[in-house]
């Protein structure tokens, strides 16, 4: 991923925590209708696990179930759209 992408997830993440209760029912990852770059591809799942991560309270010892749940979220959704 670019500087100036991972910085942009950064701050879209940092913005969006401050309202979470209100994103987290309603938020769900979708993945591009586009083909992405892999950089892209982890991108989308590390923001995802973040989410699931903040809906814990960020309670240490799921950072890999996390990962792995956001990754096979997203697989199924590209999956569904092609």
């Amino acid at each position: 991923m670019q500087p100036a992408t991972m910085l942009t997830l950064e701050n879209e993440m940092r913005s969006t925590s401050s309202t979470s209760k209100a994103v987290k029912k309603t938020a769900t990852p979708v993945a591009p209708t586009k083909p992405v770059d892999m950089n892209e591809h982890l991108g989308y799942i590390a923001i995802a696990a973040y989410y699931k991560a903040e809906s814990r309270g960020f309670a240490p010892g799921h950072e890999i179930e996390d990962w792995l749940e956001a990754e096979a979220e997203l697989e199924t959704q590209f999956a569904t759209k092609h």
